[in-house]
């Protein structure tokens, strides 16, 4: 099939004459036409399962650490789920989101969490962890990381020796262990009405969180940090 990776523009089907590629009595061959029009379709069959999930503000003031001494990327069990925001954390619940296998093959996208961070002093570290769930429901966060969970995945990184903002990224490859497989059927509104029979279908979702950590534990000037603009979309995999 073919893949130029890119939307090739080609005349509307309304359009008639010489440069008409779909008039009566004009078949098409196998040529450029079927090459273009394949390439379209896989095109935009890949693009329809990349796009932004969801963006949060993230914070300014970023000043606890869950675990003395934690420096480095974070594993969940490091993040203080438990608290509420706005009380030095970061602890974000980015949502449920369903995933469309990229393209005609089972491949899914490549999620990725990006933001800018930045400590207020040099030596204190920021650490951060992207975690997925296959789960459509919100866990229990609890002292040990998510409890209630079952197997969860998870991205880690962290930055330190400068004051300056830096871009940060967390990635993870989606796989099938990463989904929950949602049985979904339609209904006819509310109340439902029970048709005889009922089309269904499998979706695939999961969960995303974000937390951090700032290795100052210093509720004071100077040892705060921030990590703010995160956003978490879907691109082509790997």
């Amino acid at each position: 099939m073919a893949d130029l990776s890119r939307y090739i523009r080609h005349p509307a089907s309304t359009v008639t004459g010489d440069t008409a590629w779909f008039d009566d009595q004009r078949p098409l061959g196998a040529g450029r036409h079927q090459v273009i029009l394949a390439n379209n379709a896989l095109h935009l069959t890949r693009e329809n399962s990349l796009r932004t999930l969801a963006h949060h503000p993230g914070t300014t003031t970023l000043w606890r650490t869950y675990v003395t001494g934690t420096t480095g990327a974070p594993t969940p069990a490091q993040i203080d789920w438990m608290r509420l925001p706005g009380n030095g954390v970061l602890a974000i619940d980015l949502g449920v989101h369903h995933v469309v296998a990229y393209g005609t093959g089972r491949r899914w996208p490549r999620l990725r969490c990006a933001f800018r961070w930045a400590p207020e002093d040099a030596g204190d570290t920021l650490g951060a962890v992207l975690v997925v769930i296959p789960a459509p429901t919100r866990p229990e966060p609890s002292a040990v990381g998510l409890r209630g969970m079952g197997a969860a995945y998870y991205s880690s990184d962290s930055y330190t020796g400068s004051t300056s903002f830096a871009n940060g990224t967390l990635s993870l490859e989606l796989t099938d262990a990463h989904l929950a497989d949602l049985s979904t059927a339609p209904t006819a509104g509310y109340p439902p009405a029970a048709p005889p029979t009922l089309e269904s279908g499998t979706r695939f979702a999961f969960r995303a969180f974000l937390g951090a950590y700032n290795s100052s534990n210093q509720d004071a000037p100077g040892r705060r940090g921030a990590l703010v603009g995160v956003s978490l979309y879907l691109l082509e995999p790997l």
